[in-house]
C-alpha cells in the first residue's frame, strides 16, 4: 500500500526547511512530489540569480498575468529578506535531498506560464480595478492585509497555523474570487489529480509531497475523493 506524507510549507520559512529535512530522515521517501513545474525547478537549482519576468513574457502570459507575476515576485522577495532566505528555498532543499538520495521526482503543479495566462484571460475588470486601487492606497502592505483577514500577528519564520491559513484563503476568495480560482482552486485540483496518478502507478512507494500550506488541506480532501 502506498504511503503518502504531505508537508504544507511557507516558501520563506526556515521551519519548512527543517521539516523537510526531518521528513527525509524519519519518513524515508522513495518519491518526491513538488508544487513546481520543470522551469521553476530549473530556476531554483540554477547558480545564476533569476532576473524575474522579462518583457518578452507579456506576449506569452498576457499583460495582467505579467503584472501579477512581477508584483507577486516583488512581495515574496521583500518578505524573504525578513527571514534571511530566498523564496522557494524549502523546495530547493527538497530537490537537493532527492538528488542526494536518488529519489524519483515529480513536478505536480501547472506550468507558471499557463497559470498566469489563465489569470490574464479570466480576471474581471472589477478585480483589476480593485487590485490597482489596493496598490494605489497601500492596501497591499502586509499588516493591513493581515488585519483585513482577521489575523493580528504572523511569524514569517514559521508556517502559519491552519486557522490563520484558512482565514487568509477565505479573505482572498472573498476579495479576489478570480485570482483565488486560478491560483488556488484550479491548482489544488491539478496537484491532487497528479498525485492520484503517482499513487496509482507506484503502489509500493513512499511518497513525500511538498506544497504551499494554502494548498495542503484542499489537496488532502480531493485525494480522499479520488481514492
Amino acid at each position: 500500500m502506498t504511503a503518502l506524507k504531505i508537508i504544507g510549507t511557507s516558501h520563506i520559512s526556515r521551519e519548512s526547511i527543517n521539516e523537510i529535512k526531518n521528513a527525509f530522515n524519519s519518513f524515508e521517501p522513495t518519491i518526491l512530489a513538488l508544487e513546481l513545474d520543470v522551469n521553476r525547478a530549473q530556476a531554483l537549482l540554477s547558480k545564476q540569480k533569476s532576473s524575474g519576468f522579462g518583457f518578452r513574457a507579456i506576449k506569452q502570459v498576457g499583460l495582467q498575468g505579467y503584472l501579477f507575476g512581477v508584483i507577486a515576485s516583488w512581495v515574496q522577495r521583500r518578505l524573504a529578506k525578513k527571514t534571511g532566505l530566498n523564496p522557494g528555498d524549502e523546495m530547493k532543499q527538497a530537490l537537493l535531498l532527492a538528488r542526494k538520495n536518488k529519489l524519483k521526482v515529480f513536478f505536480i503543479d501547472r506550468d507558471i506560464a499557463i497559470t498566469l495566462r489563465r489569470l490574464s484571460q479570466s480576471i474581471t475588470w472589477r478585480e483589476k480595478l480593485r487590485v490597482f486601487k489596493d496598490l494605489f492606497f497601500g492596501v497591499f502592505t502586509i499588516k493591513k492585509q493581515l488585519r483585513a483577514a482577521g489575523v493580528e500577528t504572523l511569524d514569517l519564520s514559521k508556517v502559519p497555523p491552519k486557522t490563520v491559513i484558512k482565514k487568509l484563503m477565505l479573505a482572498l476568495k472573498s476579495k479576489y474570487p478570480t485570482i483565488y480560482k486560478v491560483l488556488v482552486y484550479e491548482r489544488d485540483h491539478i496537484m491532487a489529480n497528479n498525485l492520484e496518478k503517482i499513487i496509482q502507478e507506484f503502489g509500493d512507494d513512499k511518497i513525500l509531497a511538498v506544497m504551499g500550506a494554502g494548498h495542503e488541506d484542499s489537496v488532502k480532501k480531493l485525494l480522499e475523493k479520488y481514492l
